[in-house]
């Protein structure tokens, strides 16, 4: 608010960041609109700052899980072949053996169609593995149709 009032001084308040400028003599009516859309401003803002922080804490998460699902086989739910060279790094001096398992015959379900088949055959092949193994030292590899177990050497 000012009693000497330009376009000037008008201009350099908006710049300095007023959200309105009032010139006097102003009426007590003025003085609320002015305020209300001050406040109606304050809030918008306020709310375009929340939903800018929702919406990154979202796009951290979907990259998050992003990441997580390509080290998984989508079939199996498995560490996938991405995965394979952490955990052999992971486990420094500890001797262990790498026993690579191939399924032969599962192209034919696939060929025929039958990719529903296919991949209940490897989810089931998969469980079995891991009931011996355990799920944290089994991998499926090329699309499943390969498994990779780290055995204690």
């Amino acid at each position: 608010m000012t009693g000497q009032s330009t376009l000037d001084d008008a201009s350099a308040s908006l710049r300095a960041g007023a959200c309105d400028y009032l010139r006097k003599p102003f009426s007590l009516d003025d003085l609320v609109a002015i305020v209300l859309r001050a406040v109606e401003s304050a809030a918008a803002e306020r709310k375009a700052h929340h939903d800018a922080q929702v919406t990154r804490a979202r796009l951290m998460k979907a990259e998050a899980e992003t990441a997580r699902m390509r080290r998984r086989d989508v079939v199996t739910g498995l560490p996938n072949a991405q995965a394979l060279p952490d955990a052999l790094a992971s486990l420094g001096e500890m001797q262990v053996a790498l026993l690579m398992v191939r399924l032969d015959g599962l192209h034919v379900a696939t060929d025929a169609g039958w990719r529903g088949l296919h991949d209940r055959l490897l989810a089931d092949a998969a469980d079995r593995f891991a009931g011996i193994a355990g799920r944290e030292r089994l991998y499926a590899l090329h699309d499943a149709a390969h498994f990779a177990v780290l055995l204690n050497g």
